[in-house]
């Protein structure tokens, strides 16, 4: 994500995020409220027209296993993190702080990502 102030919804910054948020969202969702939701949520994930979504290829995992062993990140924190490095992502939104570990990607919180 682009550190630029603006709307992802009128494309005036770029997202992305790795497929792996579709897995996150969906079964957030299917604990929280049921099957029913997590179909619910995880189309609405797939159709948001304006995010890229970045495949959780082998580059990306060995990127991810490298991060894990220098970073002391979980598997998913490392995935996220390597796609955005290989997707020369300058800024993560996420609530974790430990991805504040990996120095060449910022960490914004999702309220200030909002604009909150």
């Amino acid at each position: 994500m682009s550190e630029k102030r603006g709307s992802l919804h009128h494309g005036e910054i770029k997202a992305a995020t790795s497929l792996l948020t579709w897995d996150e969202t969906a079964w957030i969702a299917r604990k929280s409220a049921g099957t029913g939701a997590a179909g619910t949520v995880g189309r609405a994930f797939l159709d948001l027209p304006e995010l890229a979504r970045l495949p959780v290829s082998q580059s990306v995992v060995e990127r991810a296993q490298q991060i894990m062993a220098e970073k002391g990140l979980d598997p998913r924190d490392a995935i996220h993190a390597a796609t955005a490095l290989l997707a020369n992502c300058t800024a993560i939104v996420s609530e974790d702080p430990d991805l504040e570990r990996v120095k060449e990607i910022k960490r914004i919180s999702i309220g200030k990502a909002a604009g909150l």
